[in-house]
């Protein structure tokens, strides 16, 4: 009798350790699946400054980037502010170290 009441135990036990993993698993790839969907449905993913610079300011197209209540604002090799359309809130002239928080800030 004690025997089967062991097997069973430990029957038990490995069905829920599999069912547990299986549960696991699932959370893991469905979190991993939804988190892929929404990086690439996010604005500031699809508005990147590689997207949107050309070396002609006249020809650059801002239009979808302030539809979506974002703004640009390019800068010049002596940290002047030549460029701004939408959101600003940067200052008109920077200094190399203002420049260096912000990209810093931007990739973390």
């Amino acid at each position: 009798m004690k025997k089967r009441i062991s097997n069973r135990f430990v029957a038990d036990y490995v069905l829920m350790f599999l069912i547990s993993t299986l549960i696991g698993v699932f959370a893991v790839t469905l979190l991993s699946f939804a988190s892929d969907v929404i990086s690439k449905n996010l604005v500031n993913y699809n508005y990147t400054a590689e997207k949107i610079m050309t070396d002609d300011l006249s020809a650059m197209d801002v239009e979808q980037v302030l539809e979506n209540g974002g703004g640009v604002q390019v800068v010049s090799k002596n940290y002047e502010v030549i460029f701004s359309q939408g959101i600003n809130n940067l200052p008109e002239v920077f200094n190399p170290e203002d420049v260096h928080r912000i990209f810093n800030r931007q990739s973390s």
